[in-house]
């Protein structure tokens, strides 16, 4: 921006070519979604008024970035540099012209450095790619519907033989009655004919509940499962 101004270049400094030759945007981007550049901006606009407002820049040329505009402005310190003996007129001229000229350096490099801090700031906190995002990558980008297999478990059993009404009623409860006591169930011997396998009709309340995020996640990336 201060390069453009500088060198009388007043129509690059507009929100578009900024986004552009800075920020790396297509010609065609959005900027009303995309604010990237006036998100910037004002971050240059606190960095400078920090910056005046810290002790020892009182005498120094300011650098202003107006709002709404990306136009540097160059202001007269707001204090006035005292000298201490007056300075003959024909030497005046060049000795102020050659303090602005570095003046004005010295704030374009103040404002780059802030500009670069900036830019730094957003490539670091711009949201990248999660180690999450890479491990599903593959099977999202899979032209193949994905298949969501639910695991039974094998440790689950209920009762049957002559004694099973008896056995469900004192270890498992109906829906109306509780269980008997742990005491009660801890002394109830049961036999391993008394039991039956019975893995295929159920699954864990853990399992059913992946199967509903995995379920969901797929959706939300338009995978077929």
């Amino acid at each position: 921006m201060v390069e453009a101004y500088l060198e009388n270049h007043t129509d690059r400094v507009k929100e578009r070519t900024i986004g552009i030759e800075v920020f790396q945007r297509d010609p065609d981007y959005d900027t009303n979604q995309d604010s990237v550049v006036r998100t910037t901006a004002a971050e240059i606009r606190k960095k400078l008024a920090q910056y005046y407002l810290e002790p020892g820049h009182d005498n120094e040329l300011r650098v202003l970035l107006p709002q709404g505009s990306y136009l540097p402005e160059f202001r007269p310190p707001a204090i006035a540099i005292h000298t201490a003996a007056p300075t003959p007129p024909e030497e005046k001229a060049p000795a102020a012209a050659g303090a602005m000229r570095q003046r004005l350096i010295g704030a374009a490099a103040a404002l780059a450095i802030v500009a670069v801090a900036g830019l730094a700031g957003y490539w670091y906190s711009r949201p990248r790619t999660s180690e999450l995002s890479l491990f599903w990558k593959p099977l999202l980008e899979d032209a193949s519907g994905a298949v969501i297999c639910v695991g039974q478990p094998r440790r689950v059993y209920i009762f049957e033989g002559s004694r099973t009404a008896d056995l469900n009623d004192k270890m498992v409860g109906t829906l109306t009655t509780p269980p008997a006591s742990p005491e009660v169930r801890q002394k109830t011997s049961v036999s391993l004919s008394e039991l039956k396998p019975a893995g295929d009709r159920y699954y864990t309340v853990g399992d059913y509940l992946a199967s509903v995020r995995l379920a969901e996640f797929l959706g939300r990336h338009g995978k077929l499962f």
